[in-house]
């Protein structure tokens, strides 16, 4: 594959249909795989990557295939597809935006480039809602560590904030915001 340039899906009704329709489309055309996500109600979808004309002819495949063995709700090609679709496609809707894309993201040159832009914009925001260096420091150490885990995105994890010192917490909210050695 020279580039990634379309998405396919199918849609199913049922688990066989869509390993039906995932296994036709990879032996039809030169796609590549994305995974399958359980969409509700029996319905399953199935994502391939590829070249335009690759993904179409793995997508109509997989289409008859699936539909011969149960039920295709829907079947759709998407040329061209912008990075950010396939971004959209790997994140995780049930947790808030500065933890929306996990690390099994599409290889697709936009992901890694969102993730660290979508993490930019989270930090920025944050900084802007943030109190100052000074309000920060006149907190004291357990509402500093309630503010500290309510922050999408910051480098420790809940454990490492309860045991964290007040002084180790400024430092983690220093490097988060950007902000340069205060003390």
């Amino acid at each position: 594959m020279a580039s990634v340039t379309a998405l396919g899906m199918i849609e199913t009704i049922g688990l066989v249909s869509a390993i039906e329709a995932a296994d036709a489309g990879l032996k039809a055309a030169q796609v590549r795989l994305l995974g399958t996500d359980y969409v509700r109600g029996g319905l399953v979808m199935v994502r391939f990557e590829g070249e335009v004309a690759a993904v179409q002819a793995a997508v109509d495949a997989g289409a008859a295939a699936a539909q011969r063995v149960g039920k295709v709700f829907s079947a759709h090609v998407i040329p061209r597809a912008m990075p950010e679709v396939f971004c959209m496609l790997a994140s995780d809707p049930s947790v808030g935006p500065g933890k929306r894309y996990r690390g099994g993201c599409v290889s697709c040159g936009g992901c890694e480039g969102g993730r660290r832009e979508l993490a930019a914009m989270v930090r920025a925001e944050q900084a802007e809602k943030a109190p100052t260096w000074e309000e920060l420091r006149g907190l004291r150490s357990a509402e500093l560590k309630q503010y500290a885990g309510s922050l999408e995105g910051f480098s420790m994890s809940p454990a490492q904030i309860r045991a964290a010192t007040k002084e180790r917490l400024l430092q983690a909210l220093a490097r988060h915001f950007g902000w340069t050695e205060k003390t």
